[in-house]
């Protein structure tokens, strides 16, 4: 359940461990990712992965940056350059200010997991 009634932006603050997993169906592999999720409580995230898929194995991002919004009703989107095959394709559900579920919304992928804010 959530734990807040309405979101902002400044809900989303903080440096946040993230793991996801899923099947690329336009690759045919499975994908498992973790990292970190950076955001300033404004609009600014930067994100920083290990991917290990079944196609290519093991990579590392390096950092990448981009933009976010949370609308009050605790679903945000964001866009990573370089990272998002389209606008807005990182969607978090959150539950409150220091967890949430996120997801990869692109076609053919079925990615997702969940993310805690670190202490």
């Amino acid at each position: 359940l959530q734990q807040s009634a309405s979101f902002a932006n400044a809900s989303l603050k903080g440096q946040y461990a993230f793991r996801m997993d899923g099947f690329d169906a336009i690759n045919g592999f499975f994908v498992d990712r973790v990292g970190w999720l950076q955001s300033d409580g404004s609009s600014a995230v930067s994100l920083s992965e290990a991917v290990n898929d079944s196609g290519a194995g093991g990579q590392t991002s390096g950092t990448l940056t981009g933009s976010y919004s949370v609308a009050t009703n605790g679903r945000a989107t964001a866009t990573i350059n370089t990272f998002s095959e389209n606008p807005n394709d990182v969607i978090m559900y959150l539950v409150s200010g220091t967890e949430g579920y996120v997801l990869q919304s692109d076609s053919g992928l079925e990615i997702g997991g969940k993310m805690s804010l670190q202490q």
